[in-house]
C-alpha cells in the first residue's frame, strides 16, 4: 500500500494535471517504491509523465518536500520505446507502473502495445548484442580499476554489468538497485576486483564466440597482414609481431597468439605459414574465389571492362 505522504503528493500532481493539463499529458506514470512495496517515510514518489503537448513539459519540476527530493520526471514515448526494445534497462518503469493518469485511449493502447514488444522480448531469443555491449563497457571498466581503482569506476562497471546479466538472462529490476540478484550482488564483498574479474568473465563464457564466416574480399585486404607478420617475425620485430597476429586473429578466428613468444617468433612465423594456408583452404571450400593479377595491365583490364569479376 503506498504509504500517505506519497498519496497525499500524487494527488496534488493529478489534481494539477485534471484541472490544468488534462489536454496537454498522455500518461502519468507511478513506479518503484511506491508501487512494489519497498517505500517508508523517507521515500520519494517516482513518477514519469508523457506530455502530449509543449506546455505539458511545464509539469517537469525537481524540488524538495520536506527534506525529501522529489522529481516530476517528464520524458517522450522515445524513452518507453527504448525499455520496450532493450536499449534501456530500466523495464521496471515500463511494465510494473501504475497508470495514474490517461489522456486518451489511444495513449493507453500506446502504452499497452510497448509493453506487449517488451513481454515478447523477455520471452524471445537471447539478446546477445545487447548483452556484449554492456559487457564491453563493464570490461574497459576493470581495465580502468587495474591501472587505477576507484569507487566511482566501480560503481559503473556494477551498473554495466547488471545491465549485462538482466539482458542475457531475459529479466530485469523489478526493485532497481535495492535488491540485486545474489550474483551482482556479492560484488563488494571482500575483494572486489576478483569479484568482477569471476563475475564478467562467467558473464563472457556465455556469450557465442564471434563469428568468422569468409567473405569475399577479406583475404585480399589482410593478406599483406600475413605478409607483415612474416617480416616482423624474421627481423625480431616482437610489438609488430603481436600487432600483426592480433589483427589477423581477430578478423578471420585462426588461431595464432597461441604460438606468440616474444622470445622466440620462430613458431609464430610458422603458423603465420600454416593459417594462412588453412584460410585460403576454408576459401576454396566455401567457393569465395581470391582475385589476383598477375599485372598491372590486367588491372587496367579490368576496370576497363565491365562484368568482368575476375582475371
Amino acid at each position: 500500500m503506498m504509504p500517505e505522504h506519497l498519496r497525499r503528493l500524487l494527488d496534488v500532481y493529478l489534481r494539477v494535471i485534471r484541472e490544468r493539463y488534462a489536454a496537454d499529458v498522455s500518461l502519468l506514470l507511478v513506479y518503484g517504491s511506491a508501487v512494489n512495496g519497498t517505500a517508508d517515510e523517507r521515500s520519494d514518489l517516482d513518477v514519469l509523465c508523457i506530455p502530449k503537448t509543449p506546455r505539458g513539459w511545464e509539469l517537469a519540476q525537481t524540488f524538495l518536500l520536506d527534506g525529501v527530493g522529489q522529481d516530476m520526471w517528464c520524458a517522450d514515448w522515445t524513452v518507453l520505446e527504448r525499455m520496450a526494445d532493450f536499449d534501456d534497462t530500466r523495464l521496471s518503469i515500463l511494465l510494473d507502473s501504475q497508470t495514474a493518469y490517461i489522456g486518451a485511449d489511444e495513449d493507453l493502447a500506446r502504452l499497452n502495445t510497448l509493453r506487449a514488444r517488451a513481454r515478447a522480448m523477455l520471452a524471445g531469443a537471447p539478446l546477445y548484442d545487447k548483452t556484449a555491449a554492456h559487457l564491453e563497457r563493464a570490461e574497459a571498466c576493470y581495465g580502468r580499476l587495474c591501472i587505477r581503482f576507484d569507487w566511482t569506476t566501480a560503481g559503473e562497471l556494477l551498473s554495466e554489468a547488471a545491465d549485462a546479466w538482466c539482458i542475457l538472462h531475459r529479466t530485469y529490476l523489478r526493485f532497481g538497485i535495492k535488491r540485486l540478484p545474489p550474483k551482482l550482488a556479492s560484488l563488494t564483498d571482500g575483494d572486489f576486483m576478483r569479484n568482477a574479474a569471476s563475475l564478467l568473465s562467467d558473464l563472457r563464457a556465455m556469450l557465442p564466440k564471434p563469428s568468422h564466416k569468409p567473405t569475399p574480399g577479406l583475404y585480399e585486404e589482410l593478406a599483406s597482414t600475413w605478409n607483415k607478420l612474416r617480416r616482423a617475425c624474421g627481423q625480431g620485430d616482437t610489438p609488430c609481431a603481436l600487432l600483426a597476429a592480433s589483427g589477423l586473429q581477430n578478423e578471420t578466428g585462426v588461431d595464432l597468439l597461441s604460438a606468440f613468444n616474444p622470445r622466440d617468433l620462430s613458431k609464430l612465423r610458422a603458423a603465420a605459414d600454416s593459417t594462412e594456408a588453412a584460410y585460403l583452404d576454408t576459401l576454396n571450400a566455401n567457393n569465395i574465389p581470391v582475385r589476383r593479377y598477375t599485372s598491372l595491365e590486367k588491372l587496367e583490364q579490368f576496370y576497363n571492362k565491365e562484368g568482368n569479376n575476375h582475371v
